[in-house]
């Protein structure tokens, strides 16, 4: 078993990165970009993904953070974990009763799909190193602003410069680039969701407590998530093709 998932590891990875450096050296097109954002999505069922995790995880998080400084919100600090789990801490303001709680929570598994969604635009916009950049800046802010435990610190610098080392040492394939992220963020919030609508420990999860705040059922809200999770995958594709 482990074998066969090497090999279709090496598979993707050949196949996509072939086909994606043959269209980016002739100025790309939107089958390459349908093709990148699919490796994306496959790399999430490899064993790539014990890596690719952690950055949908920060985006998660992040999606919390952000939406919580919108809502009027303070973020008192967000930690990683080496198991690639994360946990943000805010607090609102208690004006709009639970309707800021409730999107504020739901912002996490709402994370990853919207990062996803964008990356796929500007992979369409050919501004694929514009995402790298804006990519980069967030883990520096998120740095600078809200993780507050030493793993998050480095696994937050090694992400930003990663994104700095893609943008400074690839003189084409930039958008190509963009797309596999996008898909790694759309497969990852897929699995995401997916894992949370399968965890036996439900209590004390975002689908949990949604559905405390709405008095539904938590193992409801989590299959909904999955639910918009999917329709994002598609909408990505779509976009994609477009492009």
């Amino acid at each position: 078993m482990h074998q066969l998932r090497r090999l279709y590891s090496a598979a993707i990875l050949v196949g996509s990165g072939w086909f994606l450096v043959a269209h980016a050296a002739n100025g790309g097109s939107g089958a390459s970009l349908v093709v990148a954002v699919v490796a994306g999505i496959m790399l999430c069922a490899t064993p790539a993904w014990r890596m690719l995790r952690h950055a949908c995880t920060f985006v998660h998080e992040m999606g919390h953070a952000v939406a919580a400084v919108g809502l009027g919100g303070r973020v008192q600090r967000i930690t990683y974990k080496p198991d690639a789990s994360g946990l943000a801490t805010f607090s609102l303001p208690t004006s709009f009763g639970r309707v800021r709680s409730i999107i504020a929570t739901g912002a996490g598994y709402a994370g990853p799909p919207i990062a996803g969604l964008v990356a796929v635009q500007a992979g369409a916009a050919q501004l694929g190193g514009v995402w790298l950049l804006t990519a980069a800046g967030a883990s520096g802010l998120a740095f600078l602003l809200f993780v507050r435990n030493l793993w998050g610190g480095l696994y937050t610098v090694v992400l930003g410069a990663g994104m700095l080392a893609l943008y400074f040492r690839l003189a084409w394939g930039l958008d190509e680039v963009a797309g596999v992220w996008a898909g790694v963020l759309l497969g990852g919030g897929v699995r995401g969701a997916l894992i949370q609508c399968r965890t036996t420990e439900f209590s004390g999860s975002d689908a949990w407590a949604i559905g405390k705040l709405t008095f539904l059922p938590g193992r409801l809200v989590a299959w909904a998530q999955f639910g918009l999770a999917v329709g994002a995958v598609g909408v990505g594709l779509y976009l994609a093709a477009l492009g």
